[in-house]
């Protein structure tokens, strides 16, 4: 004889039922919830890990390709804007608010002189002669070449002639991969020219660059030291920014010491 279930046992058949799907139901919309933490999370970390990387880069060439006038007291602090060249013992010239820090630094090509003939050979990094970025230092040493030898006239910059290729990157080190002409003439000072020299480096001049905070949003500024109109636009480097410290520690006459806070906050609280 067959026997169908009773009313009783599907009524503990549906009660067991509904206990499993509440469970299975309150795991996924855990599971959703913490899910939608760690990617809000992971989404501030990743701004924040392109922001820092962007502030690195920056500060990694600090002072680099940056003439000084090798004076002893520091006149640095006349921002905005700070004078250029530095009147400093140092080309690390800085000035920082708590919100804020402004320096120097050249951010863009340079090459070295390895042969002269017809034509000067050269191990180039990201050399370039457009408009904009063809102003140029030629290093000699410690300093770049002064038609008065007077720093705290500012110095000559060069444009680059005949440049091939243009904007080559230093991936051989052993030979040269560019070449220019050999004699530049400058252009910011008429008439006066430079024949390069076997172990000249070619420096792009400078920019001022300058780290700040303006509301919720990090900013990043380039403002060119030469005449190529090279300045870039102040750019966001970082959003929700709740908090961006700025202190000096820097001891008495020792090598500049900054250290940045940033935190940046959930967008959607």
């Amino acid at each position: 004889m067959k026997r169908g279930f009773t009313i009783v046992e599907l009524l503990m058949a549906a009660v067991l039922a509904l206990i499993v799907l509440s469970s299975i139901y309150a795991l996924y919309i855990t599971s959703v919830r913490t899910y939608g933490k760690v990617e809000k999370l992971s989404n501030v970390q990743e701004q924040a890990r392109i922001a820092l990387e962007q502030m690195d880069r920056l500060f990694d060439r600090w002072g680099v390709g940056v003439p000084y006038n090798n004076a002893q007291s520091a006149t640095c602090n006349s921002y905005p804007p700070m004078e250029y060249p530095p009147r400093t013992a140092s080309s690390l010239c800085y000035e920082i608010t708590t919100d804020s820090v402004v320096f120097y630094a050249s951010t863009f090509g340079m090459g070295l002189v390895r042969r002269i003939g017809t034509n000067a050979e050269l191990i180039s990094c990201r050399l370039n002669n457009s408009i904009t970025q063809n102003c140029y230092y030629v290093w000699r040493g410690e300093n770049p070449v002064d038609n008065d030898n007077d720093p705290s006239n500012g110095f000559p910059f060069f444009g680059l002639s005949n440049l091939n290729p243009n904007n080559a990157d230093c991936v051989n080190w052993t030979t040269g991969n560019a070449t220019v002409s050999a004699t530049l003439s400058s252009t910011n000072v008429q008439g006066f020219s430079v024949t390069l020299r076997e172990g000249d480096i070619i420096m792009r001049v400078p920019h001022r660059i300058r780290i700040y905070r303006r509301g919720d949003i990090l900013y990043v500024e380039m403002q060119d030291m030469s005449n190529c109109g090279g300045s870039e636009l102040a750019r966001p480097i970082a959003y929700n920014v709740s908090n961006f410290l700025v202190e000096d520690l820097t001891q008495n006459n020792e090598r500049p010491v900054i250290r940045i806070t940033l935190t940046l906050r959930d967008p959607q609280g």
